[in-house]
């Protein structure tokens, strides 16, 4: 066992980290060179990763020093992370026939109840939401086309 008051050495994330954000200045830089269209997704992309690596990196030098906090209930439970790879995998199956909308929903819908979070309204409301913000961004901004499936009047 080690102890308590020892810290914990990020050496690896760090690593990690930094290549991930070489990665992502390299693309930001390298999409200027891509047509006015065709570069919004990647940059927004890479400018996203670009953030996240330094939000996780100030996380992680933030919380290096404290001891790992005891949780009741363990972190990872293996059925649940093989359950929603399961409903993912079911996603991509049924997108071609229901199409984005209806599957979306869906998917949307049944994880959260796969893992126990009961409250509909919420979970209908995140679902409904999510899913036409999500058709809004990459049917109009990014001009990628979306399955349409069941629904093929929009």
């Amino acid at each position: 066992m080690e102890p308590e008051n020892k810290k914990k050495d990020n050496t690896g994330e760090y690593i990690v980290l930094g290549i991930i954000a070489c990665l992502s200045i390299f693309m930001l830089v390298s999409s200027r060179d891509f047509r006015t269209l065709g570069k919004l997704f990647p940059q927004i992309i890479s400018g996203l990763a670009l953030v996240m690596c330094i939000v996780q990196a100030y996380l992680t030098k933030t919380k290096s020093g404290e001891p790992p906090k005891k949780s009741k209930k363990p972190a990872n439970n293996l059925k649940n992370h093989y359950a929603v790879v399961g409903i993912g995998v079911l996603y991509l199956i049924l997108l071609p026939f229901l199409g984005f909308i209806l599957a979306s929903i869906a998917m949307l819908v049944s994880v959260p109840l796969f893992l126990g979070y009961r409250n509909q309204k919420v979970i209908w409301s995140i679902a409904i939401i999510s899913t036409c913000v999500f058709y809004y961004v990459f049917k109009t901004l990014f001009y990628v086309p979306l399955p349409q499936g069941l629904i093929t009047f929009i």
